[in-house]
Parts: structure tokens; C-alpha cells; sequence
């Protein structure tokens, strides 16, 4: 059902940045367009499950980033002067702090020798949990966890000179397609985990090992390629050391430079909190500030969102959505492309299009326009998009009964 908007009903374009929260979408005005923002550096607006505007607000400092956690309906902003600004529910400011000032950046400015005044380029993620009682931020290739209070809760450094042993709990992945290839050639299917994917690769080693079966060099050749690209580790790592609960455990090395953490985010309960580094790794971090978890996905992660079930993680080209160390889906997607939340579904908004999955990646439709896409939501099991003038309605983009 497609219908259009009354004059004064348009959506404002100027809101052009989204974020699911508990209970609808947050919507930014960062060029200062709105009217809201008049006198202001930007806007926000609050859009409740039904996708009706309850509430906007003009924002007290520019929102150079913006972190909202799925599970809250506050959100936290980090200025270009590098000042952290945290709102409540009701789109008015909770606490702010001078990062800047904070003297872990300034040992680690010291550390690296870098110049006052680089830190408006070297801050760069923050993060916070969904009872705003914690906030991380990172600089370069630090991150710390402060108390609202402002106590230090823990500091962690990205491995860089010196390798480190981490227990490693997910894999290493290629494009869709490659994805798709390699489960083909070791005779999987999505979801997988390492150690499905380990004993399989044993058993197809027993068959195609030259040794065993001269001739069949060039399908152990396959075997061995698609395993390396399912799990990031080589042929000898997969046939190697298995630890007490069965899981891998391997040397990772970061290379000689700082690895840059690029984004960052609490876990759906705000326990624990994953960083993402511009090597393609995601660290999860417990509340001491010890990594457990490292998911390698091969290129610099620009969002990073974890609900009570499901992680996913937006590359510049990709989606990946994971259980555990469970990989249950993978998606291509443009650099520019808003990842929306729901209760009932899961969105992919590009320009002129939205695509549907469930929570754990299974596609359930595409939705096409030909106009740019201002606002899209889940109101009711129904997918609704609005253009500048018109509002359509999407009935039966839903999971199948028993699904």
C-alpha cells in the first residue's frame, strides 16, 4: 500500500542519520538543516514504535559520532572538540566529560609521541552501556571503561610488537561469494562453527590426501583453500593443538605498527564490550578489561552492534551476523547503508532500497523505490518506507510460521 504525504506530514530530510533503540528510532540532524537545530550544532529526534515523531531536541554540541546502544533509549555523542555528551530517554543531556583532557590520552599521546592538538584525528570511538552507569572511548590504539563518576574501570592496548595468545573463538571470512564457495567445497552450510568446520576438514583430508589417494592433489588443494578462508587458519593449525574445551588456541600477531581501533560497543547487557581494530579484528573485552574473544573479519569494522542473541558486525563492504562463534550469515553492503534493529526484523537501508532478514540473517525480501529512501521501520510485522512524498506500506516480509 503506497500513499502519499500530506505537505506538512513530509519527513525532514535533514534527520538523515538512524538507530533502532528499545522502543523506536533515534534520528540525527548533523548538518544543522532542521529546524530544530536553529541555533543549534544538530538535532535529534525520537520516532516511537510506530515510526510517529514523539520528541526533538537541539543537541548541545556537534555530533561528530554517534553511539546508541540497541537495549537503551539514551545515546552518547563525541563532539569534534572532542567533548563526550551523554542524553537520557528524554533527549536531554545526562553528563558530559572533556576527553581530551583525560589523562590516559595524554600518557598514551607521550607513548607515541605525538604532537597536542592530533587529538581531534586520534579519539575516535566511544561507546555506552544501556544503563549509562559506563562509557569507553579509545585513542589510537588504546580504549579505557569509565565510570560515570569518572573512575577508571579498566584500560586495555591493542596487541601491536609483541605477539599475544588468544583464545580464538569465531573464524576469519572472505566475501559473500568466496563464503559460499568454501562451504560448498567442504560440503557445509550456514550456520558453522570452527569445530564443525575442523572435524570436517579432517575427515576430508583423510580422503584427498595425496599420500593416501595419489591423484587428488588439486581437490586437497581446494580443501585446504576453503578451510583457510572459513577459518583464517593454515592447514597445520587445523590439524594441530586443541585446547581442554575443544576450542583453538593460536599465536596472533598484530604486526610492528598500532592497530587502530576503529569501532567500538558495549554487549547487549553491558558486561562486556568488543573493539574493533583497523587490522579486521574484534576483540571481546570482559569486565576486567581482559580480551576472551577475537573475531577476525578481515577489514576495518565501522559499526559494531550486539543484542541479548545476535552480534553483527558492518564492514565498509560487508555484514556479518554471529552466535557464539557461530557464523549464521554474511551480506554484502555498500559503505553507506543504515543497519535498523527491530523486534520483529532486521533492515538494511541503502539509498533507494531496503533489504529484510530475521534476526540471525536469513533474508526475508527486498524492497525497491525509486525516489531516496528518507525513513524506513517495522511497525507491526510490516516493513514501512518513506520518500519525500510518499509512505509505502510492506505487508507479508515476515518469517514463515514454524521458521
Amino acid at each position: 500500500m503506497i500513499e502519499p504525504f500530506a505537505k506538512g506530514d513530509r519527513p525532514d530530510p535533514a534527520f538523515r542519520r538512524h538507530y533502532s533503540t528499545l522502543h523506536g528510532t533515534l534520528s540525527f540532524d548533523d548538518l544543522e538543516k532542521s529546524n530544530a537545530s536553529r541555533g543549534a550544532p544538530g538535532a535529534v529526534m525520537f520516532s516511537n514504535a510506530k515510526g510517529q515523531p514523539s520528541a526533538t531536541a537541539p543537541l548541545r554540541r556537534d555530533p561528530y559520532h554517534i553511539s546508541v546502544h540497541p537495549e537503551d533509549e539514551g545515546f552518547a555523542l563525541r563532539s569534534k572538540s572532542n567533548v563526550l555528551t551523554v542524553y537520557g530517554g528524554d533527549l536531554q543531556v545526562d553528563f558530559e566529560t572533556d576527553l581530551e583532557s583525560a589523562p590516559e590520552v595524554a600518557a598514551n599521546r607521550d607513548r607515541l609521541g605525538l604532537a597536542e592538538g592530533e587529538a581531534h584525528r586520534t579519539i575516535r570511538c566511544v561507546g555506552l552501556t544501556p544503563e549509562r552507569d559506563r562509557y569507553l572511548f579509545t585513542h589510537v590504539d588504546e580504549a579505557w571503561c569509565i565510570s560515570r563518576e569518572g573512575e577508571r574501570i579498566w584500560g586495555l592496548r591493542m596487541p601491536a610488537n609483541e605477539p599475544t595468545r588468544i583464545r580464538v573463538g569465531c573464524m576469519g571470512f572472505g566475501t559473500a561469494t568466496e563464503i559460499d564457495e568454501a562451504l560448498k567445497v567442504l560440503g557445509l552450510d550456514l550456520p558453522v562453527t570452527p569445530e564443525v568446520i575442523r572435524k570436517r576438514y579432517r575427515q576430508l583430508a583423510r580422503q584427498f590426501h595425496p599420500d593416501i589417494n595419489p591423484g587428488s592433489e588439486e581437490k586437497m588443494k581446494a580443501v585446504n583453500v576453503a578451510a583457510e578462508r572459513l577459518t583464517g587458519l593454515d592447514a597445520d593449525q587445523l590439524a594441530g593443538k586443541i585446547v581442554e574445551d575443544g576450542g583453538f588456541e593460536i599465536i596472533v600477531s598484530f604486526g610492528a605498527s598500532s592497530d587502530w581501533i576503529y569501532a567500538a560497543a558495549f554487549s547487549a547487557d553491558g558486561k562486556t564490550a568488543l573493539l574493533g581494530s583497523y587490522a579486521g579484528r574484534v576483540v571481546r573485552v570482559d569486565q576486567n578489561g581482559t580480551p576472551t574473544t577475537i573475531y577476525d573479519v578481515g577489514s576495518a569494522p565501522v559499526r559494531i552492534v550486539e543484542t541479548d542473541a545476535y552480534l553483527y558486525v558492518m564492514t565498509t563492504t560487508r555484514l556479518y551476523v554471529l552466535h557464539g562463534d557461530c557464523l549464521m550469515a554474511l551480506e554484502d553492503c555498500p559503505s553507506k547503508c543504515d543497519l535498523l534493529i527491530f523486534e520483529e526484523q532486521v533492515l538494511l537501508v541503502e539509498a533507494k532500497g531496503v533489504r529484510v532478514f530475521t534476526h540471525d540473517g536469513t533474508p526475508l525480501g527486498i524492497a525497491l523505490t525509486k525516489a531516496p529512501i528518507r525513513r524506513a521501520y517495522v511497525e507491526e510485522g510490516d516493513l514501512v518506507i518513506e520518500t519525500r512524498t510518499h509512505r509505502g506500506r510492506f505487508r507479508g516480509i515476515r518469517p514463515s510460521p514454524g521458521a
